[in-house]
């Protein structure tokens, strides 16, 4: 039901009340540094509360908090049922991820209005007891008064071949699956006192902490040694001349210069004065030896250290287009080839190559499960069937799921009256940039319940009479939020940024939020702070810069309610700011709670880990102005 002409809503009336606050924990501290606790996340707001097993995926309370709680029993379980449908055969989900830096149960953001936490890797199987090759996780966002359940799912990637069954980047190429690896005899001819070996490389997310893409003669403390190494993500250019550690000489490319679950060109040369490495065409590092190289008389060993020494230290991937030249080549004969993906011209042509499979499949991408008649489903039933909520996902007809592709399926609810929540939300959010007036894009998300703000193009100004960048600077956002109904509303608010254009400091570690009346007063409504700088590929969906500023407004029934949108750096009136936010570590690791208080913009001052997942204690860094 809607109402005529919306009026001005006073500040009483739209400031958060004393239900309006949620918080998470574990229920006897953290699994995976207390070994007897139990997996189980804990979630309570001022309406309902709930305990979520993260290793069998159970949910042994879900229910209403009374007003009195003191001496009331707990809520009560309720089933909930998770089930995937892939080329028409069911699997059902059995079990969480087991936690590891980067798997497992994860905490995204956490602060007085939401707390958003998820479970990777779920395992599924069919009633046979076969397990679907699939990835999956299982989604919690709570509200004071709303708790969403998200079942998000693509195919899974498929393992890597070993050897020419392979994909490849022209036709088919060499997998490597960690415990083979393609020996190549020596000859003379490998081993000129000058050279260039080159090489395309599909390098996976889990290629190997600390291996070898290519190894000539023996390791890199031996005389004549040469080869590519990874070691924690950095691909390096090894040469040894001398003999010993000392004699071992590396090149090591910039950390992000190689990108994950994909194709990379990668090329080591050598002139007789400085040895190079390249990658993806462009020189990545040089460093001048000044040495005549002596032969070595040991293999080419592609995949592994070449002696086979401890572990092998083994690569783990797919290699194609093996080229080797009897000299070194030019930085523009690098990039012609890498251009050219491959085709070398009679200047370029190389002494010794290795290709594969010609009539192998060629794909730039890792080839992941294709599924055909697929569908995605979620179940909640509670006690004495006082709730039943179900919501499915089916796959158009003829059409085929295939990664990329991610597909969710949600419940939203309201847990302490267990009703379902609409998926048409009646709030209406404007939001424009100060003083531009430029709109901001907003979109409704139904399943997590908020209005998305995209403050991207927000650009910082400083006070009048001054320049960028200015630590004074501030980013300013219109706000009109409007209820058109006869009841009462929440407008739920996500402001977001994944583009900081502040340019002083590090601005994402002391963003300051503040939501301010029409005249410019601070409201007092609260502003959870959550953020992310961590960039590390296994984070997955949540990884990467992003800043999110969380809020909620109650919105009395056909008001319009005007706010500001406040963002301070560095100052606040010419003092260094004050803030306390959440800082997620998807993308980091660990993935649970961790603090960050901040004087400024200039870096993290004080960072606290309750959970102590990482270091074993509360307080973690300290950092001076």
């Amino acid at each position: 039901m809607t109402v005529g002409l919306a009026q001005t809503a006073p500040l009483s009336a739209i400031m958060p009340q004393a239900k309006d606050h949620t918080s998470m924990w574990w229920a006897e501290g953290f699994p995976g540094v207390s070994p007897t606790a139990p997996w189980k996340r804990c979630i309570q707001t001022g309406n309902y509360a709930m305990v979520l097993d993260t290793a069998s995926l159970k949910v042994p309370q879900l229910g209403p908090v009374p007003d009195n709680a003191v001496e009331t029993a707990p809520p009560s379980p309720a089933d909930l049922e998770l089930a995937l449908e892939a080329n028409g055969k069911r699997y059902h989900c059995r079990e969480g991820g087991k936690w590891s830096r980067y798997t497992g149960p994860r905490l995204i953001e956490s602060g007085r209005f939401m707390q958003r936490a998820d479970v990777t890797d779920l395992v599924f199987k069919s009633a046979d007891g076969e397990r679907l090759n699939v990835e999956a996780r299982f989604e919690t966002v709570a509200w004071a008064d709303r708790l969403a359940l998200i079942l998000a799912a693509r195919p899974g990637l498929q393992s890597i071949q070993a050897g020419e069954a392979s994909f490849g980047k022209i036709g088919g190429g060499f997998g490597l699956d960690g415990t083979n690896h393609l020996e190549i005899p020596h000859d003379p001819s490998l081993d000129p006192e000058q050279f260039t070996v080159a090489l395309w490389a599909f390098i996976p997310t889990d290629h190997g902490a600390n291996c070898w893409l290519l190894c000539k003669n023996h390791h890199e403390g031996a005389e004549g040694n040469y080869g590519i190494t990874f070691v924690n993500g950095i691909a390096s250019a090894v040469m040894n001349i001398g003999g010993g550690s000392a004699n071992t000489f590396t090149v090591d490319a910039p950390r992000n210069q190689v990108k994950a679950d994909a194709w990379n060109h990668l090329a080591i040369s050598y002139d007789g004065e400085t040895l190079r490495l390249y990658v993806n065409g462009a020189e990545a590092g040089a460093k001048k030896i000044g040495r005549k190289r002596v032969p070595g008389k040991q293999g080419l060993a592609i995949g592994r250290r070449q002696d086979n020494s401890g572990n092998g230290y083994h690569f783990r991937g797919v290699v194609d287009e093996i080229r080797f030249h009897d000299r070194a080549l030019k930085s523009e004969e690098i990039r012609r080839i890498f251009a050219k993906l491959g085709e070398l011209s009679p200047q370029t042509r190389a002494v010794s190559e290795w290709s594969f499979r010609a009539d192998g499949q060629a794909s730039a991408t890792r080839p992941s499960e294709q599924w055909k008649n697929s569908s995605m489903e979620i179940k909640l039933t509670t006690a004495k069937g006082a709730m039943y909520l179900h919501n499915r996902w089916d796959l158009p007809t003829g059409e085929i799921w295939e990664s990329p592709a991610w597909h969710e399926v949600s419940l939203a609810f309201n847990p302490a009256t267990f009703e379902a929540e609409k998926k048409n939300n009646p709030v209406i959010v404007k939001a424009s940039a100060i003083p531009t007036a430029t709109p901001c894009p907003v979109d409704y998300e139904p399943s997590r319940g908020w209005h998305r703000v995209n403050l991207d193009a927000i650009e910082p100004t400083p006070p009048s009479g001054a320049k960028n960048p200015s630590n004074d600077a501030i980013e300013r956002v219109k706000l009109s939020l409007t209820n058109q109904t006869a009841v009462e509303q929440i407008a739920r608010l996500l402001f977001e940024k994944k583009r900081i254009l502040q340019r002083i400091g590090s601005p994402i570690t002391g963003i300051s939020a503040i939501l301010r009346d029409a005249e410019g007063s601070p409201t007092g409504i609260p502003v959870q702070l959550s953020k992310n700088w961590h960039n590390e590929p296994e984070g997955g969906v949540y990884a990467g810069h992003w800043f999110h500023g969380i809020s909620q407004v109650r919105l009395p029934p056909g008001s319009t309610v005007e706010l500001e949108l406040t963002l301070a750096y560095g100052h606040w009136g010419g003092v260094a700011a004050a803030s306390h936010a959440q800082l997620s570590l998807v993308g980091w690791g660990s993935n649970q709670l961790w603090d960050q208080s901040a004087l400024g913009a200039w870096g993290e001052s004080i960072c606290y880990e309750p959970d102590q997942a990482q270091a074993n204690c509360t307080i973690t860094d300290v950092r001076p102005l």
